[in-house]
């Protein structure tokens, strides 16, 4: 048998807060996947049943009711990886765009070399191509 779920008394008053502002559907069941474990006491499949989601969403629905989607935290988007800044980026593309501009002919293999000059540390040709499309229109 599983372990009996606690509920805050701040996790319960957001997700009523919720459900009484909800707009969508899927706002709806993250507010009811809370209510009805909490208050009516049903557990998770049973939740999951009435709301025609899956077990796990009952789970990841409670979680975001949590954390109330703020604003300030980290999401999962971003340039987590990136070897230079866009402004790095955009100075080091100046001069290629601009022979490109003037009528000149960009191949990648010297782009390719220069950002390697660079950075100092090889990279892969993959990433002198994906530079290139995100500042160029192909």
């Amino acid at each position: 048998m599983a372990r009996p779920a606690f509920f805050s008394e701040e996790e319960i008053s957001r997700a009523q807060e919720l459900r009484d502002r909800a707009t969508s559907v899927s706002e709806m069941q993250k507010a009811l996947s809370v209510l009805l474990m909490a208050e009516a006491h049903l557990d998770a499949e049973k939740t999951a049943e009435i709301l025609g989601i899956s077990h796990r969403s009952v789970f990841r629905n409670r979680k975001k009711v949590r954390v109330q989607e703020d604003p300030s935290r980290p999401s999962w988007g971003g340039r987590r990886r990136a070897f230079m800044t866009v402004e790095e980026e955009e100075a080091f593309l100046a001069p290629w765009l601009q022979k490109a501009r003037e009528g000149g002919v960009l191949t990648v293999p010297p782009i390719h070399a220069a950002l390697v000059e660079k950075l100092g540390r090889p990279v892969p040709l993959s990433t002198t191509y994906r530079l290139l499309a995100s500042y160029c229109q192909i």
